[in-house]
Parts: C-alpha cells; structure tokens; sequence
C-alpha cells in the first residue's frame, strides 16, 4: 500500500516509457525513476529496500548481490531474472561470447546458496528465476 519504489535503467528512454506505464497506471504511489549505472547509483541511496528485481548483464549478477547487501532490510527479497541464461549454466561446453556471464551467474547462485545470509529458491520459468530472501543476523 504505501512505500518508495525505484527503478533504475541506464537507457533514458526505457526510464521514460516506463515512467509513463508506471504513473498512468499508479497514480498515487512514490516512484523514483533514475537514469544511470545502478551499481553505482544504489549505494549513493539513502535507503533500504524490501525488494529488489535483477535484470542486468548476467556477468555483473555477482556485483548486484554484493552492492545490495549492504542495502537490504532483514527479510527482503531479491528476484533475479533468467538465472538459468538459457540453459547455458548447464551445458559442459559453450560458446566464447557467453562465458562472462555464465560464470557471473554460476558465481551470483555460488554467492546466495553458500552464505548463511540468504535463503534461496529457483523456478523454471521461463529462463529460470531466482528468489532470495535476505536473513539479516
């Protein structure tokens, strides 16, 4: 019902047209729209988030994660889309040009399985999504 929402896009004009979709469709809500390198921007923030979608280049998936945390009130969830990138995370062999971001996504699952700070659930749906609940100790 009430809160702050964010999104952050460094294309200007999907900021735009989403800004738009957004404000016809929610009126009344407080959104914050931001143009620009979210890695860098998120910690400039002065406030915490209970939700956070990733759809980003897949190799700096590791990076979101690791930004966020310091970030995330206790119980937030992170979603994080096409977490699976076409099936290529479990293929043995793959192409040059996807080897960046299979090993950032093999990394980011790596990262929110083996700390105690996260609880982890992945869904095939689609190209695989993710979602992470942050346990704050």
């Amino acid at each position: 019902e009430s809160g702050n929402y964010t999104g952050i896009d460094l294309n200007q004009d999907r900021v735009k047209r989403a800004e738009r979709f957004i404000r016809s469709k929610f009126p009344k809500k407080q959104f914050k729209f931001l143009t620009g390198n979210a890695l860098k921007l998120i910690p400039e923030l002065q406030y915490n988030f209970d939700l956070v979608f990733i759809d980003a280049a897949k190799y700096e998936y590791p990076q979101y994660i690791k930004t966020l945390e310091n970030k995330l009130e206790s119980g937030a969830l992170i979603i994080a889309d096409n977490i699976f990138y076409k099936n290529k995370i479990f293929k043995r062999e793959t192409v040059r040009h996807d080897l960046n971001s299979i090993k950032g996504i093999k990394e980011y699952i790596r990262y929110i399985t083996d700390s105690d700070d996260f609880s982890s659930y992945f869904f095939d749906i689609g190209d695989g999504i993710s979602v992470t609940r942050f346990i704050k100790k």
